[in-house]
């Protein structure tokens, strides 16, 4: 069943019978890595010691990318080659950003499959993204899509908030999100068969 439901964040949990795949995380708000929400990116982190922030633009995951160095995580590595196999290798964590008019989500079909088959593998992925222009949702979701989420963005920037987090292990130890403006969400990844919701 589809939900259609204002959303700032979709977490796709993992099954018992699935441990093997990873989770993907979207975020619909670039302003959602400040400082409030330090908390659940430590938690999305885990015991992930490679991280790899691809086509960083340092707009909407800068926060992140500052709190994982500052964390002392193993290796944090800013990337803008192609995506392959081998660079994904030793990768735990793969960031993805895009806001308005970047293009930093343009991914040739090759690399779209080789992130598809390392989040099935149990690699995992947080795409931090945001728009205001319809023309945009094209290129956000055929990435989505790419990458085996079903996950989607489908309404424009909703006003800001500060939302109380859903009781969930990624949001252990969180009592609100602040986000600013935001984009909607629906949906659930295709390979994990489970998506939680935190409503705003």
């Amino acid at each position: 069943m589809k939900l259609t439901i204002v959303l700032m964040l979709v977490i796709a949990l993992i099954f018992p019978f699935c441990a093997s795949a990873g989770f993907i995380t979207v975020i619909g708000d670039v302003n959602a890595d400040e400082r409030p929400n330090t908390q659940l990116y430590k938690n999305l982190l885990g015991s992930s010691n490679n991280v790899l922030f691809s086509r960083l633009r340092y707009l909407g995951v800068d926060g992140i990318a500052n709190l994982y160095y500052q964390l002392n995580v193993e290796s944090v590595v800013i990337g803008s080659s192609t995506i392959t196999q081998d660079i994904l290798a030793d990768v735990d964590l793969l960031v993805f950003n895009q806001f308005r008019r970047n293009n930093t989500l343009f991914y040739s079909q090759d690399e779209l499959n080789v992130i598809n088959s390392f989040a099935k593998s149990g690699g995992n992925l947080i795409v931090v993204a945001e728009t205001q222009f319809d023309r945009h949702y094209d290129n956000i979701n055929s990435f989505l899509s790419g990458v085996g989420s079903s996950i989607r963005f489908d309404g424009f920037s909703v006003e800001s908030a500060i939302a109380n987090a859903a009781k969930h292990p990624f949001t252990q130890d969180i009592a609100t999100l602040a986000v600013s403006s935001f984009n909607m969400l629906t949906g659930e990844a295709r390979f994990i068969p489970l998506a939680m919701a935190i409503r705003l």
